[in-house]
């Protein structure tokens, strides 16, 4: 028992706990904000310059949005195959339709924009994947 009295297993569940609400609310909001930047009107959006900034933009945020989603599902203790198959499937379709919702605020569905999406899901999986795997977020993790 610490000195709160809580045994060191109940003291672990309790950060464990506030670090997976946390998550969650970091990831919410990330969520929500990244929605309403790919979804302002042309007009509304600065210009990136040449060479597919804008590429590179998408890249990272869906890497933000993987790493957070899947850090979030290893706190839940999540083993790490279910993790990939459910970040990755949720973020691929997500990025579809998210590339297609765009056309009805006169913007334009990109494929490239997708495959930047795609690619950055992966990254964002990976660096979670390697993070968790030293520093678990829940000892008992199923990996």
């Amino acid at each position: 028992m610490n000195a709160g009295g809580e045994t060191d297993d109940e003291a672990i569940s309790r950060r464990t706990t506030f670090v997976r609400r946390v998550l969650l609310g970091v990831l919410i909001v990330y969520w929500i904000a990244l929605f309403i930047g790919t979804h302002l009107p042309p007009k509304d959006v600065p210009d990136l310059g040449p060479n597919h900034l804008d590429k590179v933009v998408h890249f990272l945020a869906y890497a933000g949005l993987a790493f957070l989603l899947s850090t979030w599902l290893f706190t839940c203790n999540w083993s790490t195959a279910r993790t990939a198959a459910v970040v990755l499937t949720i973020l691929v379709t997500y990025a579809v339709a998210d590339e297609l919702l765009q056309i009805g605020v006169g913007r334009t569905a990109d494929f490239w924009d997708w495959v930047a999406d795609v690619l950055g899901s992966g990254l964002g999986l990976g660096v979670a994947t390697v993070g968790n795997a030293i520093l678990p977020l829940q000892p008992d993790a199923e990996r």
